[in-house]
């Protein structure tokens, strides 16, 4: 979307953004608006649910758990992406190569065509206007009309990886609210309570 950032973040910029929420309550409201980023805007939408501040932020042991299975579900979710980008290489070297298609190759337009169509037809990719403007022969060569049906193409596929994403999350929306509520309540007391929920899920309890 126009005037979003589009910045790509790494895991560790993730994992400070949840250390500082867990150590000082402090996060951003929200940052809809200025980032299309899904992974961000859904830890800051759960970090800003009051029911979730309140078990977090009140417990040293929702905290800590809190953190350990919010920073490894990152990390699974940007394992995830990267894989699902690693198969999407052999098409962004498609789009580099038809950009330096010759005349004679672009004669295969259709078939080139056909094949955006039918990746990206729930995606706004206006095929019956490049339909229309390479049927007129005078268009077919025309290297600026290629090279917008090449950029829409990189538009749509952006598109695309970007509802992926969001799909993702989608899946696993209601996750991190409900393992922090059935986090177990401070030590009260009651020998091996807390560090035997934590060795069933294979927490990291450091100091």
């Amino acid at each position: 979307m126009a005037g979003l950032s589009k910045r790509k973040y790494d895991i560790q910029f993730y994992v400070k953004v949840v250390e500082k929420f867990v150590q000082t309550g402090e996060c951003a409201k929200t940052l809809y608006g200025e980032t299309e980023d899904p992974l961000l805007l859904y830890l800051l939408a759960i970090m800003n649910d009051p029911s979730i501040r309140v078990l977090v932020l009140g417990d040293e042991v929702r905290a800590r758990i809190f953190y350990d299975i919010t920073t490894q579900f990152v990390w699974q979710f940007l394992e995830q992406e990267k894989f699902q980008m690693q198969r999407a290489q052999s098409e962004l070297g498609e789009m580099e190569s038809a950009l330096n298609w010759i005349k004679e190759k672009r004669d295969g337009w259709q078939a080139l065509l056909r094949k955006i169509k039918d990746d990206y037809k729930e995606n706004a990719f206006d095929e019956p206007f490049y339909e229309h403007m390479f049927g007129d022969k005078d268009k077919q060569h025309d290297s600026t009309v290629w090279e917008k049906m090449l950029k829409d193409w990189e538009d749509s596929f952006q598109q695309k990886q970007q509802e992926q994403k969001e799909k993702n999350l989608d899946a696993k929306k209601d996750f991190l609210g409900k393992e922090t509520e059935n986090q177990p309540e401070q030590d009260t007391g009651i020998p091996g309570r807390n560090t035997k929920w934590i060795r069933r899920n294979s927490i990291r309890h450091g100091t």
